[in-house]
């Protein structure tokens, strides 16, 4: 980031009003110690201010923000996940993960990927606990067909193993439930 704010010649100043201006309401509160913790990697870029570095400087995410979501994986903290294509590999990488525990939440998902591989997780691994909490009725046939092939798969009554290994819940309250309420804060700078 610090090299393409150099390439304009531009100071840190200059970045904090090239923010603002792209900035509904004209003020985003970005300050010149932000501008500067971001470029030395101290602090990490939110995914809104991101989309507007990116536009302003006419660069992708990985150009100008490779240096800090390196520090992340190396660090073994959460790595921000900018994009469709980075966000199915997650998701992938956590089923695949899973060895004890997978809690998976929402009733809208229709990634038949992800869903085949939730399947195929717990037929291989019968141990593994299964948590699917839905947000109101699932909204897709693809993730209604998987929700039949999960109670083929597993009883949610049987204890042999001693415990449940399949748990499926509705959350009623869709106004009031944190899936909501997420969705809105994604959406803050």
């Amino acid at each position: 980031m610090r090299r393409a704010r150099l390439a304009r010649n531009w100071t840190l100043e200059d970045v904090a009003e090239e923010i603002d201006l792209h900035t509904p309401g004209g003020h985003s509160g970005v300050t010149t110690s932000m501008v500067s913790s971001w470029e030395l990697g101290r602090h990490t870029t939110s995914i809104g201010h991101r989309e507007t570095l990116c536009e302003i400087y006419g660069q992708p995410p990985d150009a100008l923000f490779a240096y800090q979501d390196e520090r992340l994986i190396t660090r073994g903290t959460p790595k921000l996940v900018t994009g469709f294509r980075d966000l199915q590999q997650a998701m992938l990488a956590v089923v695949t993960g899973a060895h004890e525990c997978l809690v998976v939440m929402g009733s809208r998902s229709r990634d038949r990927a992800y869903l085949g591989a939730i399947e195929q997780a717990l037929a291989e691994r019968l141990t593994l606990v299964h948590y699917r909490v839905l947000f109101g009725p699932p909204h897709h046939r693809v993730l209604k067909d998987h929700l039949a092939r999960l109670l083929r798969l597993r009883d949610p009554q049987d204890r042999n193993l001693g415990i449940k290994t399949l748990h499926l819940g509705v959350v009623d309250d869709i106004q009031g439930s944190p899936e909501r309420f997420f969705a809105r804060v994604s959406r803050w700078r």
